[in-house]
């Protein structure tokens, strides 16, 4: 007997459900509201749909938890009052230097967050250049709490003029990390100890590995990603501690108002996925990624060069 032939596993899909959205961004609610019981409905997200018994118990149940329109803002809203919006384009294309603040969310003091007097406690500065060859270089800094994180991204143009990464090395102090898509694999060697991870689509090609760092220096990129993910695809992310996330989803949410203007909105992309909480990039009409905001640490971008 032939032994079966060998299949790719499926690749989990972007779910469209505007239910699951919801109750998505609900999570995130949860958590920096509610402290131990918050993070106990993250972690099994069925107890918090379980306890409605009917359709009017549910919509009620959805109605009292579900977050205002701005509420993609809240993480960083105690330091919005010293921010300055920063001067100058992103440019699609050559050489740019993007300093960001690192903000902590902060809670004390029962339920609800009380905010401090600053809760900036970081810096992250990124590089792009462009070589010869057609590749995006991108040399990042970021230093949070006193702990540095040094790494380099190499990144290329690819279908639908998506930036994908194909190698980059970090260093944390004691620690020296070094990555590369070959092929259908992601390997990933640190200190010596080397791990893979492998990457599928529906349709058998490999999923794309994109970097944060793309994100905040690529203006259109959140606008393509999203139109790939309402396809049913989903792509592997590099985000800013170096750490890799699978089955990533980006889709555009509802815009919200500019803390500097309410006559100014905000567009405001959604990423959800394994192992994150929902987490929103917030683009001004410029398309600069001012904002990316998530449960522990959110940035603000203060200078373009």
């Amino acid at each position: 007997m032939q032994p079966a032939p060998h299949s790719s596993p499926p690749a989990p899909s972007c779910p469209s459900s505007a239910d699951w959205l919801q109750v998505n961004i609900d999570r995130r609610r949860f958590i920096q509201g509610a402290g131990l019981t918050a993070a106990a409905l993250f972690f099994f997200p069925g107890a918090a749909l379980a306890a409605p018994k009917s359709k009017a118990a549910k919509a009620k149940f959805i109605e009292k938890f579900s977050p205002p329109r701005d509420f993609a803002l809240n993480p960083i809203r105690p330091v919005l009052d010293s921010w300055r919006l920063p001067q100058g384009a992103i440019p699609a294309e050559g050489p740019v230097t993007l300093d960001f603040d690192l903000v902590l969310w902060d809670r004390t003091g029962g339920a609800k967050p009380q905010p401090v007097a600053s809760m900036t406690a970081g810096h992250l500065r990124i590089v792009r250049k462009p070589d010869a060859g057609g590749s995006i270089r991108y040399a990042m800094k970021r230093d949070l709490a006193h702990i540095a994180c040094e790494s380099e991204i190499t990144c290329r143009a690819g279908a639908g003029g998506i930036e994908q990464v194909e190698s980059w090395s970090a260093r944390w102090p004691g620690i020296a990390q070094n990555g590369s898509v070959r092929g259908r694999e992601i390997v990933v060697i640190t200190n010596k100890v080397e791990r893979r991870l492998s990457l599928w689509l529906p349709d058998a090609a490999p999923a794309p590995l994109i970097a944060d760092a793309s994100l905040y220096c690529n203006p259109a990129l959140p606008e393509r990603l999203a139109a790939a993910c309402a396809g049913g695809k989903t792509f592997t992310r590099l985000d800013q501690s170096m750490s890799l996330r699978e089955n990533q989803c980006l889709r555009r949410d509802a815009a919200v108002a500019a803390p500097w203007s309410a006559a100014v909105s905000l567009q405001s992309w959604l990423l959800t996925g394994s192992g994150i909480p929902p987490t929103h990039f917030l683009c001004d009409p410029e398309k600069r990624a001012l904002f990316n905001t998530a449960f522990a640490v959110s940035t603000a971008l203060h200078a373009i060069a």
